[in-house]
C-alpha cells in the first residue's frame, strides 16, 4: 500500500508517478570547531541535521535498550515473550511501541534520502536499501552500535560504487551491484554464526 500510495500522491501533486520536481530540501548545518579540522571536518563537520539526529539515535537506542527498565522489557519480550507475560509485562503493548518507534526511525532514513540528499521523490528510490539495512542489523549482531558499524561499511560500498561510476573503469550495471554483492557476501559469512535475540514469531497467549 505504501509503495502504491507514494506513486499515487506523486501523480496528484506533481502530475508524474515516476519522479517529482525538485523541492526545497533540509539545509545542511555545520558544527563549530569540528568543521575546521582537516579531513575530519569535511567528513562529519557539515551535514543535514538528520544525519546528526540519526547518530544521536544510535546512542539513545543503546542506552534505552541496555540501561533502562523499558529496554529490559523490550529484550524480555523479544527473547521470551511467555516469560515476560508471566512477569506482568504487557507483551502486545510493548510490541506495538517497538513497531511504532522502528517505523519512525525508518521514516528518518526515507526523509534523509528525499530531503537531505536528493531533494526530490522518485518511485522506488530506496532501491533495496531496506534489505541492506536488515543485513546491517544481522551483521551488527542485532545491537545498535554493531548495526551502526555495519551501516558504515555498507555506506562505504555505496559511496565506492558512485565514485567508480565517475571514473568509468567498469560498466555501470556491474558497479551498481557492488553494495548488494557485499551484502550477500557478508550474510553468507555471518548467518549461522550469530544467534538472533528472538524467533520473531507472533506471540499467542495460552
Amino acid at each position: 500500500m505504501a509503495l502504491g500510495l507514494t506513486a499515487f500522491m506523486s501523480q496528484v501533486i506533481w502530475g508524474s508517478r515516476g519522479a517529482s520536481d525538485a523541492v526545497q530540501g533540509i539545509d545542511p548545518i555545520s558544527i563549530p570547531l569540528i568543521k575546521d579540522i582537516p579531513i575530519i571536518g569535511g567528513i562529519i563537520g557539515v551535514h543535514s541535521p538528520l544525519v546528526y539526529i540519526l547518530i544521536i539515535s544510535v546512542a539513545v537506542s543503546y542506552i534505552i535498550l541496555f540501561k533502562t527498565p523499558f529496554g529490559l522489557r523490550i529484550r524480555a519480550v523479544g527473547e521470551h515473550p511467555a516469560a515476560a507475560d508471566t512477569a506482568g509485562v504487557n507483551v502486545f503493548k510493548t510490541k506495538y511501541y517497538c513497531l511504532i518507534i522502528s517505523g519512525m526511525l525508518a521514516g528518518f532514513g526515507g526523509a534523509f534520502l528525499s530531503l537531505g540528499h536528493l531533494n526530490l521523490f522518485a518511485w522506488g528510490m530506496t532501491g533495496g536499501r531496506g534489505f541492506i539495512a536488515l543485513a546491517a542489523m544481522i551483521f551488527g549482531g542485532w545491537k545498535p552500535l554493531g548495526a551502526f558499524g555495519a551501516s558504515l561499511l555498507f555506506g562505504f560500498s555505496d559511496a565506492l560504487q558512485m565514485r567508480l561510476q565517475t571514473l568509468g573503469v567498469l560498466p555501470p550495471q556491474i558497479i551498481l551491484t557492488i553494495p548488494y554483492i557485499l551484502t550477500i557476501i557478508v550474510l553468507a559469512g555471518v548467518i549461522g554464526r550469530v544467534t538472533p535475540p528472538s524467533n520473531y514469531k507472533p506471540y499467542v497467549r495460552e
